[in-house]
């Protein structure tokens, strides 16, 4: 791709194609680079460089920023389970449970097992919150 680069700096897909790469060798800060070049060059290629920014942010734990870019890609495509999965995922380890459940729900419809087995931790988390501030209160009596 750095070839492909060298002789036309104007193709987006390179850039995009070469970013992932970079995502896959766990080189963020030049995948970055590459998928924010190929976002101001093309936009037909947004889709997947929004997702593959969400996941690098949510590999080095900036679920804030994951989140963001992942909505970027659901608002360009609200039918790939993934993009829910993982903002859901990224809502979770914030604690906005509503958020990530529902995100989980839409994974879930789309066909992602995985978002399916969050749903039901969820619901396990809120069941056993309850539980505990049933114990709290009982215990102040």
């Amino acid at each position: 791709m750095t070839k492909a680069i060298e002789i036309d700096p104007e193709i987006a897909k390179a850039y995009s194609y070469r970013g992932y790469c970079y995502y896959r060798m766990i080189q963020y800060e030049e995948a970055i680079v590459d998928f924010e070049i190929a976002l101001k060059l093309d936009s037909n290629y947004s889709e997947i460089n929004y997702y593959y920014m969400g996941r690098i942010f949510f590999n080095i734990e900036d679920y804030k920023t994951a989140i963001n870019y992942f909505s970027n890609a659901i608002e360009i495509n609200d039918k790939e389970s993934d993009y829910y999965y993982y903002r859901g995922s990224s809502y979770d380890l914030l604690k906005i449970f509503d958020n990530a459940e529902e995100d989980f729900r839409k994974a879930c419809a789309l066909g992602e097992s995985s978002g399916c087995e969050a749903v039901e931790g969820i619901v396990k988390k809120r069941i056993r919150e309850k539980k505990s501030e049933k114990n709290d209160v009982e215990e102040t009596k």
